[in-house]
């Protein structure tokens, strides 16, 4: 059976697949080839697509929508969740966050980074 945010999150991705677009609490900002939401204590809903994405903030509650491929959490004190590609990467360099995943078909499975402290990998 599967739980409340994954029935949440597979209808903003299929909404997302028929062309609904999604309301952004904070607009991405172009950096070196990647979209980069920053902000502090603050909702992002955000589409993943074919750039990479990096979440710099903290105590931010973010929802990425689409194909995630490659995604950066720098911030602190985060729940992120995300529909993640075969083989996809996701890397985490700040503290206390809490990444809620879920595979958007079969293939390789992600690779899940952490590279700063007390940071959690849940699969959904």
């Amino acid at each position: 059976m599967r739980s409340a945010v994954s029935l949440l999150l597979l209808a903003a991705v299929a909404a997302g697949a028929t062309g609904c677009s999604f309301e952004m609490a904070a607009t991405p900002a172009m950096r070196n080839g990647w979209m980069v939401y920053t902000g502090d204590a603050t909702t992002v809903q955000g589409a993943c697509g074919v750039l990479p994405i990096q979440l710099d903030g903290s105590h931010t509650s973010t929802l990425l929508a689409g194909h995630c491929r490659q995604v950066t959490v720098t911030g602190n004190h985060n729940d992120v969740t995300l529909g993640l590609e075969p083989g996809a990467r996701v890397e985490v360099t700040g503290t206390h966050n809490d990444i809620w995943w879920y595979p958007l078909r079969t293939g390789p499975l992600p690779r899940l980074i952490d590279r700063g402290s007390d940071n959690a990998f849940h699969l959904t």
